[in-house]
C-alpha cells in the first residue's frame, strides 16, 4: 500500500538501513573526530536494550557503502520504540547533531525501514535494494521510511 507500512500481525523486528556520504576521505583529519567515535557509537548500540543485532565488517567498525565515502548502518532492533529510544538516549545523538560537519546533506532518502521475522539478518545488498525501492516508489509495505512508521502507530 503506498505511503503506508502495514504492521504485521505476527511478532516482527525492525530492521533498518541508513547510508551517508561523507564530505571528505575517512582517513582525514576533518573526519577524525567521526571516526574516532564509530565504536563509541556502537558499543552503546550494542549494549542498547532491543538491539539485537548489527552488520559489522572484518574490523567491527565501520561498514562502507558502494561510493568509497559511504557509511552504511546495518540493524535489527526489537521494536520501532527500542530505536528511537537509542536514537534520543544515547551518544549517538550527539554525533547527529554534528553531521553537518561530516556528511553531504542526502539528496535522495537515506534511511529504509521494514519487518523482518525473528532471527532474520537481513545482507547489506537487500537493503541498499529496499533503500532503492523506497526511493524509486515511495513508502511501501517492504520499504518504508519514519512517517509511514510513525502513521502507522506501530510504537
Amino acid at each position: 500500500m503506498n505511503g503506508h507500512c502495514a504492521v504485521p500481525a505476527l511478532r516482527h523486528h525492525l530492521a533498518q538501513l541508513n547510508i551517508a556520504r561523507a564530505r571528505y576521505d575517512f582517513d582525514s583529519p576533518e573526519m577524525g573526530a567521526f571516526v574516532r567515535g564509530v565504536d563509541l557509537v556502537n558499543g552503546a548500540a550494542d549494549r542498547y536494550p532491543g538491539m539485537l543485532w548489527r552488520l559489522t565488517d572484518a574490523s567491527g567498525a565501520m561498514n562502507r557503502g558502494p561510493h568509497p565515502r559511504d557509511i552504511v548502518n546495518l540493524s535489527v532492533w526489537e521494536s520501532p520504540e527500542a530505536l528511537a529510544g537509542f536514537l534520543r538516549n544515547t551518544v549517538h545523538r550527539h554525533f547527529v547533531a554534528q553531521k553537518g560537519e561530516w556528511f553531504h546533506p542526502p539528496e535522495a532518502p537515506h534511511v529504509v525501514f521494514w519487518w523482518v521475522v525473528p532471527g532474520e539478518r537481513p545482507t547489506l545488498e537487500g537493503g541498499l535494494d529496499r533503500l532503492a525501492s523506497l526511493r524509486a516508489r515511495g513508502s511501501r509495505d517492504e520499504a518504508f521510511d519514519w512517517a509511514a512508521l510513525k502513521r502507522a502507530k506501530a510504537w
